[in-house]
Formats: structure tokens, sequence, C-alpha cells
């Protein structure tokens, strides 16, 4: 089991969370949660990789023992939920709403952050976070209308570039 979580930790993190508690050999898959309807993305805290995240129709979700029980931290519907990868218990969410929030003590509350981007972004559902490695208060945040950014960790976001400009895609990473 622990040779499989290992691997597993190398693999997205939707197959992380459906590997780790399927039984091995058998072609079957065993229901995790969260009970929010569909779920769009799955993010592991890169400082505790006991706790997921999850973005639902229902809101977030989040777990704090891999996966085995969740607990909803935010209503409505979300798009991405993604922890800080180096200050812990900040948390960025962005919601179908139009709006970017920030948790500073691991989704327990979200206020809403920044200036500039609910006015550019819409109504979709699919989108995210990528943390810039040299400097994580150098967010991304994409969405199907654009790619926006931020230098000073969320308080302001400017945009990147436009659909028109990159063609499809469908997640950003951030190139250290």
């Amino acid at each position: 089991q622990e040779q499989l979580e290992a691997a597993a930790s190398h693999l997205s993190q939707t197959a992380w969370l459906a590997v780790r508690q399927g039984p091995i050999g058998v072609n079957a898959w065993t229901p995790l949660g969260p009970d929010g309807g569909d779920v769009f993305r799955f993010d592991i805290d890169p400082l505790d990789h006991h706790v997921v995240y999850a973005s639902t129709l229902g809101g977030a979700y989040r777990s704090s023992d891999r996966g085995g029980h969740w607990s909803r931290v935010y209503k409505p519907a979300t798009v991405a939920v993604a922890p800080h990868p180096t200050v812990p218990g900040v948390v960025f969410l962005a919601d179908r709403y139009r709006q970017i929030h920030k948790s500073f003590d691991g989704g327990a509350s979200w206020p809403v952050t920044g200036t500039g981007l609910s006015s550019l972004i819409h109504g979709y559902m699919t989108g995210g976070f990528a943390f810039w490695p040299a400097d994580p208060d150098t967010i991304l945040y994409y969405r199907p209308d654009g790619i926006y950014k931020t230098v000073d960790g969320g308080l302001s976001w400017t945009t990147v570039t436009k659909p028109a400009e990159m063609g499809q895609w469908s997640r950003v990473i951030a190139d250290p």
C-alpha cells in the first residue's frame, strides 16, 4: 500500500485519489467523494499531503485525511482551489461568479481578493491557478477567456493573453 501511494503521488491529482483507495488488481473504482456534484479538479496541499481540496458544482471541499472524509468549506460552485506552495494556511479559490478568494486560515473563511480580475472573467466552470516557482506571489489564473497574472499575491490582476492569442488549452503550468 505504501509503494502504491508513493507511486500515485507522481500521477495526476485526480488519479492519485482514485488509485489510492481502490483495491489492487480489481477493475473497479471506489467512490471517495466529495458529494458536491461534478468534481472539476483536485489540488493537494504541497505543504501537507494529507490535505486535499476539491472544486465541485456544490462548492469547495477539503479533506484532511487524503480523501477519506470531506467537508464543504465554500458554497456555491467553485472552479478551482489552490493551496499556496510556501505559505501554510493560504489557499486561493475561484468561484463561478467571477471572484477570486484568498483564505488565510486553510479554508475556514474566504474573503474576496484582488482588483482588475472580476470584471475580466466570465462564469465559466474551467480554470485554475499556477504559482511561479521562483516567486510564489506571482500567480497565473487561467480560464477560457484568457490568462491573468498577479505579482502581489492576488491583490491586483492584469491580463496576460486572450483566447484569440493562444488557441485551445486546458491547463497552464509555470515553468521554473
